[in-house]
């Protein structure tokens, strides 16, 4: 594996781990209480994912069937995020679903990996000599997306878009030593961020505090 892709499979595992925590976080009520489940839930889909993602990586990314494999969901994904906007459920005043028999689909989901997955193959092809183009062109990919999920509205969704997107540049026009060094540093300051959570709520909670 080369240097580039271990940086990458680092920075991806960080982005899940970090999620997993967001989630984490979010079911805890109080030391009462348990915490809910959705973080099982996330824990299973990231295992899924990264099977998903080595079976994916077996895949020659300069084969014709792969490339059209990834254009032709970013295509498909954009007419989904098209049609929620039109026919979508609306669910807290935002259109995210569509409803396909007793299926609940959310293109953005589809539209998120489908968009990473052809901003790599712009970042990595080499009929774009050019690193600005390959640049220019990755962004391209991204408007659409983002703009389509905005309007959905869906805030959130479309930032979480920006994240791996400049991790994939970062790898892309980055030195591999810096690259490893940042994501270094990102892990030392992620585990000093759990740790710190984990102290706080270890302490007594002050009564004036309540007050």
């Amino acid at each position: 594996m080369s240097g580039q892709a271990i940086v990458l499979l680092l920075v991806m595992l960080l982005l899940s781990l970090f999620g997993l925590c967001y989630i984490y976080s979010t079911g805890y009520i109080g030391d009462d209480y348990p915490v809910r489940e959705n973080w099982q839930r996330q824990l299973v889909y990231m295992l899924l994912g990264l099977l998903v993602f080595r079976i994916l990586a077996g895949w020659p990314n300069q084969n014709i069937s792969w490339r059209f494999f990834v254009f032709s969901g970013y295509f498909l994904s954009l007419l989904g995020l098209v049609l929620v906007l039109l026919f979508g459920r609306q669910v807290g005043g935002a259109r995210r679903w569509l409803v396909v028999g007793s299926f609940f689909l959310q293109p953005a989901e589809f539209a998120k990996v489908f968009t990473l997955l052809a901003i790599c193959l712009v970042l990595t092809t080499d009929r774009i000599k050019s690193g600005w183009l390959q640049l220019l062109a990755a962004i391209m990919l991204l408007i659409p997306p983002v703009l389509l999920i905005k309007m959905e509205p869906s805030l959130g969704n479309a930032i979480s878009l920006l994240p791996p997107f400049l991790a994939l540049v970062l790898v892309k026009h980055c030195p591999v030593r810096l690259c490893l060094t940042l994501t270094m540093l990102a892990l030392i300051l992620f585990a000093a961020a759990v740790i710190g959570l984990f102290y706080l709520r270890s302490l007594p909670v002050q009564p004036e505090i309540l007050r």
